[in-house]
């Protein structure tokens, strides 16, 4: 069965994501708070095509958040990406990204 209160009203729930400490509801980011609000449909949809990303940019370092980041890399949990595509010329600082020098990754 699918949860049909919103954050804003789950005061004693506390959400558990893999690689972040526990968290209450009513502190989610304020779009994803209410369920009727003009916001909460566009986040939904923006993090449900995060994972059919072949990259995202993560605004952290290793020593800060080494489980957080584990998990990202592992797939278990993906938390923007530019979009380019036929109908989207390429952005040019997808150019700049991709002359950067490679730094650690993952091993698959």
């Amino acid at each position: 069965m699918g949860q049909t209160k919103s954050f804003k009203d789950m005061n004693d729930t506390v959400l558990k994501f893999p690689g972040l400490p526990p968290i209450q509801a009513t502190h989610m980011p304020q779009p994803l708070l209410d369920r009727n609000g003009p916001a909460y449909d566009d986040m939904i949809h923006f993090s449900e095509q995060l994972p059919k990303s072949n990259r995202i940019i993560v605004n952290t370092f290793d020593v800060l958040r080494p489980v957080a980041l584990a998990v990202i890399m592992a797939g278990t949990c993906v938390p923007g990406s530019l979009q380019e595509g036929a109908s989207k010329p390429r952005h040019e600082c997808l150019n700049w990204l991709d002359s950067q020098p490679r730094g650690h990754r993952s091993k698959k």
